[in-house]
C-alpha cells in the first residue's frame, strides 16, 4: 500500500468528458481512462480523497477529479 505520499496528481482525466470522436483509434475512452482509474483507486485506498478545492482555484484543468490528497 502507498503510504509515503500526501498528494497525487492524475492527468488526462478530462478524457471522460470528451466526445469519442476526439480519440477514435485509442484503446482508452469513455469509461476506461485516467478518471475511471482514479475512482477505482479510491475504492481500494480510503485513506485518499479527491481534493475538489484545487480545480475550483484553476482557470482550467485537464485533470478534473485528478487531484487526490491523503487524509489519513
Amino acid at each position: 500500500m502507498i503510504k509515503a505520499c500526501r498528494y497525487y496528481e492524475v492527468f488526462n482525466t478530462i478524457v471522460e468528458h470528451m466526445p469519442k470522436s476526439m480519440f477514435p483509434d485509442c484503446t482508452w475512452g469513455l469509461g476506461k481512462n485516467p478518471k475511471t482509474a482514479v475512482h477505482d483507486f479510491l475504492v481500494w485506498h480510503p485513506e485518499c480523497t479527491i481534493d475538489a478545492a484545487i480545480p475550483d482555484k484553476l482557470l482550467m484543468t485537464g485533470a478534473p477529479d485528478g487531484y487526490l490528497k491523503r487524509i489519513r
